[in-house]
């Protein structure tokens, strides 16, 4: 008989992911069997590999048709280990040890935590002990690892655990309700927990309790608010769970506001002027509960109205004169005031110009010796009359009358001054009025009048043109002067004749003098 065997020896135990070569002694006629299964029909295998479990074995074959089988070699599998570890999830924070229980099939090689607590194996009773540290309370998690081996230390097995902390002294926001409460009526509020997870129950408090009667109904509360209180309450919740009792949770603070009360505006001015810096008005309310306010302007055209938090002013309409009416109106959550009472505004702008509307302005002394000048200016409360030389005349104003007593004493062209005046300043500008005095029983005012022969026609004159007559004059030079005397033109003139002609008209209309030697005549140009 053919001698066979294996070159393993022994059984084989393989973990889950090994395999395992099987050899034979013979290099020829071998056929290879598992389980009694021919494996291959090819006689000249001297070895195989394997990775599942069963019995193995050899035949050999001789020339002569005689066989024989080796010994069975069993190959074995191992199955996967199983770490299984036993805990609760969620745990109160102020426990001081935490006991797991291990059940290890086959044994615990490692155990990896990173909080600063600390984690014990106690191999002999097949517990975990844990005592959590600061770190792990402060994240409310703690996690580790542990790692298994099977007896054949071919394979591990990782598992990762959490031990969750119940939050007890975490304030949360749980309240849900109004924050304002308008109390100017019998007024109930509802407030509910929001999110009661983890609580066993709930106890509300009221600060202060005057404001209202408290009906707490475990996570509801009833509150029935006092009629007319107006201040802040505070509604403390506190909560209940398996860790610890009366833990406060939340606090929500509660307004009670009303309509706010009629407002008024105030201000130290109620005369303005619309070209000036402007004016603050404030608001004034009985209550601070106003979230603001609303200003009226009447007419709306007298002006523009910026506002503040509490306060505005009126950016006035360029040329805007007479009464505006200022109101105001104050909001919150609740509603809207009454409207204020009106703040009436008398509204000014700087005087304009004054205009002369009567009076002569050429004055024949002997026949007016006094003058009765009126003038008008736009806004003005009055106006103000000067005479220039001071000495020319005396007057006496009477707002937009002036009376002019002349002085016989000075002849010529004086000046007369207007300025208006109001509240609000002056008028930017004078208006200066031109007066020419003369004396008639001095002067030749007749056309036909004649002096040796020099005369002028027609005198007075509308156009500026006059005519001098020289007929019987020897002289040939002549002057013409304004009334002070001032000389305006000079110019020679041919004696004997009676048409020489003078132009007046652009030098204006008034008094002229006209000399040739000690002649002289009195042009009049209107």
């Amino acid at each position: 008989m053919p001698y066979v065997s294996l070159l393993n020896e022994g059984d084989l135990i393989l973990c889950s992911s090994e395999s395992v070569l099987l050899k034979t002694t013979n290099l020829n006629k071998s056929l290879w069997y598992k389980n009694d299964t021919l494996l291959s029909y090819n006689e000249n295998i001297y070895e195989i590999g394997v990775s599942e479990p069963g019995n193995y074995y050899v035949v050999k074959s001789d020339t002569n048709g005689c066989k024989n089988t080796s010994d069975t070699l069993a190959v074995v599998k191992l199955p996967f280990s199983e770490n299984i570890l036993t805990f609760d999830t969620l745990v109160c924070p102020n426990i001081d040890s935490l006991v797991f229980d291990l059940i290890i099939l086959d044994s615990l090689v490692d155990l990896n935590y990173s909080g600063n607590g600390t984690m014990k194996i106690d191999t002999l009773n097949r517990e975990i002990i844990f005592k959590p540290g600061s770190s792990d309370l402060t994240a409310g998690i703690s996690q580790f690892e542990t790692f298994t081996v099977e007896l054949n230390t071919c394979q591990y097995k990782r598992n990762i655990n959490s031990v969750k902390f119940i939050p007890v002294s975490q304030y949360n926001s749980l309240i849900s309700g109004d924050s304002i409460v308008c109390n100017n009526s019998m007024v109930q509020s509802i407030y509910h927990v929001s999110n009661n997870s983890n609580y066993t129950g709930f106890t509300w408090e009221l600060f202060p309790d005057s404001f209202a009667q408290l009906l707490p109904y475990d996570s509801i509360a009833l509150i029935n608010w006092v009629y007319g209180v107006n201040g802040n309450a505070k509604l403390v919740l506190y909560a209940n769970s398996s860790c610890a009792s009366q833990i406060p949770q939340d606090t929500l603070t509660v307004s009670l506001i009303s309509v706010p009360l009629k407002p008024q505006v105030i201000s130290q001015d109620t005369v303005m002027c619309n070209d000036v810096s402007p004016v603050i008005f404030n608001a004034h309310t009985a209550v601070n509960t106003v979230s603001g306010f609303s200003w009226l302007l009447t007419p709306y055209n007298a002006g523009n109205i910026i506002t503040g938090a509490d306060s505005a002013y009126i950016l006035w309409n360029q040329g805007y004169n007479g009464s505006a009416y200022l109101n105001l109106i104050s909001y919150n959550n609740c509603g809207w005031s009454q409207i204020s009472d009106s703040l009436m505004l008398d509204v000014f702008s700087v005087p304009e110009k004054p205009t002369l509307t009567m009076g002569d302005t050429i004055v024949n002394l002997p026949f007016e010796p006094v003058t009765e000048f009126r003038a008008f200016s736009a806004f003005s409360d009055s106006l103000i009359w000067q005479v220039f030389p001071n000495d020319a005349a005396e007057i006496t104003a009477y707002d937009t009358v002036c009376i002019v007593q002349w002085k016989s004493l000075i002849l010529g062209n004086i000046q007369l001054s207007m300025k208006a005046v109001n509240q609000c300043g002056f008028s930017a500008d004078s208006t200066l009025i031109n007066v020419f005095l003369y004396d008639s029983l001095l002067l030749n005012t007749h056309a036909d009048d004649t002096h040796n022969g020099f005369n002028v026609y027609p005198n007075p004159t509308s156009d500026g043109i006059v005519w001098l007559n020289m007929i019987n004059l020897n002289k040939d030079d002549v002057v013409l002067t304004d009334y002070m005397g001032t000389v305006l033109k000079s110019e020679s003139y041919m004696t004997g004749y009676a048409d020489n002609k003078i132009n007046l008209s652009h030098f204006g209309k008034g008094v002229y003098l006209l000399k040739a030697g000690k002649n002289i005549l009195k042009i009049i140009y209107l």
